[in-house]
């Protein structure tokens, strides 16, 4: 059963928020299917990901691409992170990165990198690059604010939408406001989750 759905104001975050905006994520994508994939242990996952997100998402708020659902105590209760996606080209993704990763946890955060960007497609659009509610926030309509915000941000700049979902229920949810699958999903390796690639066009 859903609880009372609650009120929030839905905005982008400030560069200045920085910290609360890191916790919030900290807690919203703890148990998230991909992240968990990525950082299998449990009691790894909070630090290893507090350092392969900080700096990625201090780049996010400077350039605006980080909305935030605020509840009536001015806590953070659910995050999206949106961007601007251009046309693609002939590029091969492979021969983009140059990075060499070192161990275990930063290949497979590569591999869901480069398999999210084999899956886009190549005309411009916005990118839904992730949504998470905190835990005690979910099921009071967070996260539909968050997408409802994120529709309303892409139609105003008369862009189609896209997104992974990750979960059976996200796949739900995302229907439920206009999306559809967009090809197969794509499974992870060892068990990992499957992605669906999810397309939402213009109005």
């Amino acid at each position: 059963m859903s609880e009372t759905p609650v009120e929030a104001r839905v905005r982008f975050a400030t560069s200045d928020e920085q910290q609360d905006v890191l916790d919030a994520c900290m807690d919203a994508f703890g148990d998230e299917a991909v992240l968990c994939w990525v950082v299998p242990r449990a009691q790894d996952r909070e630090a290893m990901a507090r350092e392969m997100f900080s700096a990625r998402l201090m780049a996010a708020l400077k350039a605006r691409q980080v909305i935030v659902a605020v509840v009536a105590d001015h806590k953070i209760a659910g995050v999206a992170i949106v961007r601007h996606e251009a046309e693609k080209h002939d590029t091969p993704v492979e021969a983009q990165s140059t990075i060499q990763h070192s161990d275990e946890l930063s290949k497979r955060f590569a591999y869901v990198a480069r398999t999210a960007d084999q899956a886009r497609p190549r005309n411009a659009h916005i990118l839904i690059d992730s949504i998470a509610v905190r835990g005690r926030s979910r099921g009071r309509g967070i996260g539909t604010m968050l997408i409802e915000y994120c529709i309303e941000l892409a139609d105003h700049l008369a862009e189609p939408l896209f997104l992974m979902a990750s979960t059976s229920g996200s796949v739900r949810l995302y229907k439920r406001h206009g999306f559809q699958e967009q090809g197969d999903s794509i499974a992870l390796p060892d068990d990992g989750p499957h992605l669906q690639p999810m397309w939402r066009g213009m109005p």
